[in-house]
């Protein structure tokens, strides 16, 4: 027995099995893509849209879906696919609770002399989450501030900025060349009580031997530093 914001800190992924195999596959996916996944970001330059791990992903590409595919979706794996933009995304939306913006590089536009702003461009809202209990979040955002107080070591610890960061650590799998290679992922946002930036890091370990954010934490506290 754990409660989510304990299996957000030591990422159980027993605890997400569980909650995927009561939640369901159709539920996990209409969620997914609610918070961007299989979405595309909206940013100007056009982007991938990735695809979730379910029934239709499996179609497409010519495999089977068994059931134990419903837990392996549940902790991101099975056949999921993410842009490190859209993860970024996914800690803006739970950072703003529940309201995903679309994604921009332009902020504003000016003439040749850069004296006039021709157009400014204001956020868009891609989707607002209708949650039924507000402490939702609360619970969610203790977990990744718990998670950034594990015991990393001290050189970039996140404890110690002088405010929480919300954080999340992950162990992207894929092939490369071959092989199977594990990379090192964090996202994350500060302070976690009022975010002003997030962070999404992924470092690519070719030799597959780092767990979790080992090597992705210090870019991140250099980005809150």
């Amino acid at each position: 027995d754990i409660s989510v914001a304990g299996a957000l800190r030591v990422s159980c992924n027993i605890y997400f099995y569980e909650l995927g195999r009561r939640l369901g596959i159709d539920k996990i996916t209409e969620y997914a893509s609610l918070y961007g996944y299989g979405q595309h970001t909206g940013i100007e330059t056009g982007d991938y849209a990735g695809a979730i791990g379910n029934p239709e992903t499996f179609n497409d590409i010519g495999l089977d879906w068994t059931v134990g595919q419903v837990l392996q979706a549940a902790i991101g794996q099975s056949e999921t696919s993410v842009t490190p933009l859209q993860m970024a995304g996914v800690a803006s939306t739970i950072a703003n609770r529940g309201v995903r913006y679309k994604t921009h590089l332009v902020d504003s536009i000016y003439d040749y002399s850069m004296e006039n702003e021709i157009e400014k461009i204001e956020p868009e809202i891609a989707e607002t989450i209708d949650i039924n209990y507000d402490y939702v979040y609360d619970y969610v955002i203790d977990g990744m501030v718990q998670a950034s107080e594990n015991n990393f070591p001290a050189d970039y610890s996140l404890s110690n900025l002088g405010f929480d960061v919300a954080i999340k650590t992950g162990t992207p799998q894929n092939w490369r060349n071959g092989d199977e290679v594990t990379d090192s992922c964090f996202i994350g946002f500060a302070p976690a009580d009022d975010p002003q930036i997030l962070g999404m890091v992924i470092i690519h370990d070719p030799q597959g031997i780092y767990y979790g954010g080992t090597i992705a934490a210090p870019v991140l506290r250099d980005i809150y530093d």
